[in-house]
Formats: C-alpha cells, sequence, structure tokens
C-alpha cells in the first residue's frame, strides 16, 4: 500500500524473484510458487516473500516504520476495553539490518486481531484508519437509544485512490491467486493469505 501512494511502484513494475530461492544479508528469503521476473500485482496475489522484500528496499526505515505506525500497530486501537495489548513494534534504532525484510514479510512484529482488523477497515474506508468500538448503542428498557456510537476517523493512512487501487489487487489475490478458497459466489472479496508463528518465553519463534 505505502508503494502505491508514494509511488515508488505501480501495479506493473517487475522484480525478479530468483525462481524462489535468494540469500540475503546471510539470511535464505523462499517463496512456496518459484516465480521468475513479477508484478507488484503477482508478487501480492501470490505472496511472493522474495518480491516484497525487493519491493519494500525502496523505502528508508524511517518510511516503512511511519507507515506501520499509521496503520496501527505497535500502539493501542483505544478500543473501550479493560485490557488491550499495543502489539510490537520495534522503533528503527532497534533494527538490525535484516529488519527491513522480516518486517515486509510479518516477521519481528506482533499484532492483535483487532489491529489487523482495523487496518483493512482502513482500506475499505478509503484509506481512512477508524476508532474501533464494540457496542454500537445501548437501549433502554423501552427500546430508546441511551448510548450510541458514531464513527469517529482517526487519520488518513492512504490517499482515496490508493486505497482503492489496494483494494483491487487484494480481490485478486481472492479471485486469482492463493486466497481462492475464500471467495463467495455473491460478492467479491478482497484478502490476503498469510502465516503466523507464537514467540516463546526467550522471545525466538517457536518451531511449527
Amino acid at each position: 500500500a505505502a508503494l502505491l501512494a508514494e509511488r515508488r511502484a505501480t501495479r506493473n513494475d517487475s522484480v525478479f524473484a530468483e525462481n524462489g530461492r535468494w540469500q540475503v544479508g546471510g539470511r535464505t528469503i523462499t517463496d512456496v510458487s518459484a516465480m521468475q521476473w513479477a508484478s507488484l500485482e503477482e508478487v501480492i496475489r501470490e505472496s511472493s516473500n522474495i518480491g516484497i522484500v525487493k519491493f519494500s528496499s525502496r523505502f528508508q526505515n524511517g518510511e516503512l516504520y511511519r507507515y506501520l505506525r499509521d496503520f496501527g500497530f505497535g500502539t493501542p486501537t483505544g478500543v473501550e476495553y479493560p485490557s488491550e495489548s499495543s502489539g510490537r513494534l520495534r522503533h528503527p534504532r532497534n533494527w538490525s539490518r535484516l529488519s527491513p525484510a522480516s518486517l515486509a514479510i510479518g516477521y519481528e512484529i506482533a499484532v492483535t486481531p483487532l489491529q489487523l482488523a482495523a487496518a483493512y477497515a482502513a482500506l475499505a474506508n478509503g484509506g481512512i484508519l477508524m476508532e474501533p468500538y464494540l457496542l454500537r448503542e445501548v437501549r433502554d428498557a423501552n427500546g430508546n437509544a441511551v448510548v450510541r456510537q458514531e464513527p469517529r476517523p482517526l487519520r488518513r493512512v492512504l490517499p482515496e485512490w490508493a486505497a482503492g487501487e489496494m483494494t483491487e489487487l487484494l480481490a485478486s489475490v481472492v479471485s486469482e491467486g492463493t486466497a481462492s478458497r475464500a471467495a463467495v459466489d455473491n460478492f467479491a472479496v478482497a484478502g490476503k493469505t498469510g502465516t503466523s508463528r507464537r514467540t516463546g518465553p526467550d522471545g525466538r519463534y517457536l518451531s511449527g
């Protein structure tokens, strides 16, 4: 999304996806589906780790961090609930040289389901991050609303055109790409396949 918004890439720009296996900084990055030259649209549609790492290298660390924070990662959403985790997103001063590549494919970051839902909602709302809430309204015994929550925008994360284009790319993931099992008959679905891993007490990823 940031690549589109900052015009660092168009959906048709291509990188070489190294036939599914690439060594960078002493680390091997792999893809489930081996690809050669792939456009940004194909990288997203086929979930190419190598492709998105190469595309994300067009950003400085501070720029990448700003977009992650703007989408709501690393900070509580402010939802009215007794306890909420902020997730984990380290400041660039604490990154290693491998951190930008790790973040591009979802490592070195921890997010809550609510943060992830809010980030997707920002795309659906034309690039505006909204404040999440759990109850729309509270009614008295006569059915009259005594408390009513109104949608409240927090900030613009993306230009509307970039959010629209990103939504089209995510729709192609479902209609033609790795998330085809999420498709339904009656309306278009936008989404993205992903993987997650748990961390142990020492902060390292657990095997399996």
